[in-house]
């Protein structure tokens, strides 16, 4: 998306006027968009080879901590410029961010899942075969969930509004 049209050197070259900074989801609008079950959709959506941009992201939300560059290649089969470029590119729309270590060669760099949206379909949704329609009711104090809503703190009171709306 960013190479296609801020980086473009060919006939959109020079042509932008201004750029539009899109942050994430918050859990409202996870929460809706969730309900539409578009999830597929939204990655092929905003980036060529979705499959690609789905391993690398489907990799690090399985280590909450993040991975490295080599550990990432490891585990899609995806290395090189083109795994450059796919972190480059969730980067840059915010679903993952670098970490660099003090100290370290830039090789060691972590990438880390930060999307909330993807966070928690990964989480709860992908593999639920839960038919419960009252499923954070009854669920609202399991170890899983509450260790989700312990990740993300900074935002309790979206998570609990969001948990006993849906």
């Amino acid at each position: 998306m960013v190479n296609n049209l801020v980086e473009n050197q060919g006939g959109l070259h020079n042509r932008i006027t201004r750029q539009i900074h899109l942050s994430p989801f918050t859990l409202y609008e996870c929460k809706l968009y969730l309900q539409s079950r578009e999830f597929d959709e939204l990655y092929t959506a905003l980036f060529n080879c979705a499959d690609k941009y789905v391993a690398v992201v489907e990799a690090l939300a399985q280590k909450r901590k993040g991975l490295q560059k080599k550990e990432i290649a490891e585990i899609t089969g995806v290395s090189g410029g083109r795994l450059t470029h796919i972190l480059a590119n969730l980067e840059r729309s915010d679903f993952i961010m670098s970490m660099a270590q003090f100290g370290k060669n830039v090789k060691n760099t972590a990438y880390k899942l930060v999307d909330f949206y993807t966070l928690f379909y990964y989480k709860f949704v992908k593999n639920s075969n839960s038919k419960d329609e009252n499923f954070w009711l009854h669920h609202f104090n399991d170890a899983s969930v509450t260790s989700w809503r312990g990740y993300f703190t900074e935002h309790e009171e979206q998570i609990i509004s969001f948990l006993q709306n849906t």
